[in-house]
C-alpha cells in the first residue's frame, strides 16, 4: 500500500515540475522581450544624443566664424569636443538561448 502512495505522490511532484517548467520558461520569454525593449531604448537614445551634439557643435562653430578672435570660443569647443562614450554593454548576451541537451 506504501509503494502505491508514494507513487501517486511521485507523479504529482512530477506534474507540479512541469507546471513550474512551462511558467519558467514563459517568464524567461517575457524578461527576453524586455531585454530586447531596453536595448533598443538604447539604440535610441544613443542617436539622440549623437543627433543633439551634432547640433551643439554646428552652433559652436557658427559661433566661432562671427568672432574667432575670442578665446573663451575656444575653451568652449574644448570643453564640448569631448569625446563621447556611447559604449554600452549589450545586453544580448544575457538572454541568448541555451543548448540543452535532452537524454
Amino acid at each position: 500500500m506504501a509503494a502505491i502512495d508514494d507513487l501517486g505522490n511521485a507523479k504529482i511532484n512530477t506534474n507540479d515540475l512541469l507546471a513550474f517548467q512551462r511558467e519558467l520558461k514563459q517568464e524567461k520569454e517575457l524578461l527576453q522581450k524586455v531585454l530586447i525593449k531596453i536595448d533598443d531604448q538604447l539604440n535610441s537614445l544613443q542617436v539622440e544624443q549623437l543627433h543633439l551634439l551634432g547640433l551643439m557643435n554646428k552652433s559652436l562653430k557658427a559661433t566661432k566664424i562671427k568672432s574667432p578672435c575670442e578665446s573663451t570660443n575656444d575653451n568652449k569647443q574644448v570643453s564640448t569636443n569631448k569625446s563621447l562614450d556611447l559604449s554600452v554593454p549589450s545586453t544580448s548576451k544575457y538572454y541568448e538561448e541555451e543548448i540543452e541537451d535532452e537524454d
